[in-house]
């Protein structure tokens, strides 16, 4: 196993929740794995007084208490390479202070000056966070590469995405940014690929010719949780379907790349995201959204979508998807759901025959599905239906978190699970027309806690005599 070595891992907002229960526990599992050396260090940059001391107390507390088998003897030996420094986003003085910190902090380390940049704050801070590394030239790479990370959501529209990589693309160039979608690091997510493309019993029916319809669900059954001033600017829409749901639809419908490397996939996701068009919509809200912290209590902000969309190529033209995801759902699930032709050549209606159904299960568990008819035991011709099913867990145990993976792509400059500015751009086109025609509707249609969402989402696929898969 390759040991990663020699860099900075800077991250700005490390006190926020994405740093203390993603980042920091996949460096942990990393260098508990041995994925990590002994020569790197991590810096820390939120606006929280606390001193070094301080702020290991408190990642080891919350780690203590939210996490089990904290090996302590790890955990230590990592913590001696995590530096916190206090500094608000937009103070320039301790920012210049920031801009020796890192160096003297390196040479202490005898390390090059090769940095990640990851922006694990709110997204307002990016401008002022990219205009300082400008500034202060920390995206020289004269003494060792500079990446920058950016969380997902890439803007709030077309034109601010427009905008913000305007302002990246004077620091770095294409191949230094990593717009990171963690769904992409996902091992269900990553295998569709390889089941699709490696696999000739697939690849020759995964098409308009067989293919009835597919779905794509994402479903949580949490509310918001405290993130109220984000999730009522941000909104279903924005915080889902513009990323990771039109990024799974792109695994599931791409052409083959031939190669799986960033160029590759990269080109033939932008051509797939060229070619969508939404057809219908349904929105709802979650019943008691208007009382969460931070939400303004005539909000209409939407905590549920659902779409129905077409790919006009030809492999897919005429071919419905339906993609969906809300909070506050019965329950948390994630999937792709393929239902083919019925192209029987049997007639017999007597026979209780029903068309092949493939599903790929993302969350809670990791699973593959195939419904498939057999012949029942016995003297008379009965048609009964059964599953194939492939556990990750069973055969592989445990798999590495999808930031632990991505973490690694980092570190190695690799970009094939990055989203590129054509796929963003992309991406946005098709939504803005969506959240336009969503900020038309006056009075969101209010869902039930626990329930399946609004009934206008179950409308938008039964009245074309279809319904939503539910396992």
């Amino acid at each position: 196993m390759q040991k990663h070595d020699d860099f900075n891992f800077v991250i700005f907002g490390a006190t926020g929740d994405l740093t203390k229960r993603k980042l920091i526990p996949a460096l942990y599992n990393l260098y508990k794995n041995k994925s990590l050396g002994e020569n790197f260090i991590v810096t820390c940059i939120a606006r929280k007084d606390f001193d070094n001391e301080n702020y290991l107390e408190e990642l080891k507390k919350f780690y203590k208490k939210n996490f089990k088998n904290l090996d302590e003897k790890i955990w230590n030996n990592l913590a001696s390479h995590i530096y916190y420094f206090r500094s608000e986003f937009n103070d320039e003085s301790r920012l210049y202070v920031l801009s020796n910190f890192l160096s003297n902090m390196e040479k202490k380390h005898g390390l090059k000056e090769n940095r990640i940049y990851y922006f694990a704050t709110m997204p307002e801070n990016y401008q002022n966070l990219i205009n300082f590394i400008r500034q202060y030239k920390l995206n020289n790479q004269k003494e060792g590469w500079k990446r920058i990370v950016i969380e997902k959501p890439f803007g709030s529209s077309l034109n601010t995405a427009k905008n913000l990589n305007k302002i990246l693309k004077k620091a770095f160039d294409e191949k230094q940014i990593f717009r990171i979608d963690h769904y992409l690091g996902k091992e269900t997510i990553e295998n569709i690929l390889v089941f699709r493309f490696t696999n000739t019993i697939f690849e020759p029916v995964w098409n308009r010719n067989y293919i009835d319809h597919i779905q794509i669900t994402v479903a949580e059954d949490i509310d918001i949780q405290n993130r109220g001033s984000y999730y009522d600017k941000a909104g279903a829409v924005r915080d889902m379907m513009q990323n990771h749901l039109l990024q799974i639809l792109n695994m599931v419908t791409m052409d083959c790349p031939g190669v799986f490397d960033a160029e590759n996939m990269r080109r033939e996701k932008t051509r797939l995201l060229e070619k969508i068009k939404v057809e219908d919509f349904a929105f709802g809200q979650y019943e008691g959204y208007r009382t969460e912290e931070k939400v303004n209590q005539n909000s209409n902000t939407e905590t549920f979508a659902a779409l129905k969309l077409f790919i006009n190529n030809s492999r897919w033209k005429g071919v419905p998807f339906y993609i969906r995801t809300g909070k506050k759902l019965k329950k948390q699930m994630a999937l792709v759901y393929i239902k083919f032709r019925d192209l029987r050549c049997i007639a017999n209606q007597r026979l209780n025959m029903s068309s092949n159904e493939l599903i790929i299960q993302i969350q809670p568990e990791h699973h593959i599905y195939i419904h498939f008819n057999i012949k029942k035991p016995g003297l008379t011709m009965e048609v009964g239906r059964v599953n194939m099913d492939f556990c990750y867990e069973c055969i592989y145990g445990n798999t590495a978190e999808s930031y632990e993976k991505l973490i690694v792509d980092m570190m190695e400059g690799n970009l094939t699970q990055f989203t590129s500015w054509e796929e963003t751009k992309n991406a946005w086109k098709i939504v803005d027309p969506v959240i336009k025609k969503l900020q038309a509707v006056n009075n969101l249609e209010v869902y039930k806690s626990g329930s399946w969402g609004p009934a206008t989402a179950e409308i938008l696929i039964n009245k074309y005599k279809r319904s939503w898969y539910y396992y």
